[in-house]
């Protein structure tokens, strides 16, 4: 077997990172604290293109994971 592009494992980590675009909160959630996004939802959780939101604790806006 041989890897084309090697994947990135820290994509399955339950804990995720997200950043806040209205009040610029970095922070991060457990996976008890996050749902995969409305466009998401067909999808599995951790599978590949899975997007995940949170909402923010300092504003509460619902924002998107982070990108690594």
């Amino acid at each position: 077997m041989k890897i084309i592009q090697h994947g990135d494992l820290s994509r399955l980590s339950l804990v995720k990172r997200f950043r806040c675009a209205l009040c610029g909160c970095v922070f991060e959630a457990s996976e008890f604290e996050y749902l995969p996004t409305p466009s998401a939802w067909k999808n599995t959780y951790n599978m590949p293109g899975t997007d995940f939101m949170a909402k923010c604790p300092e504003c509460g806006s619902f924002v998107s994971e982070e990108n690594r």
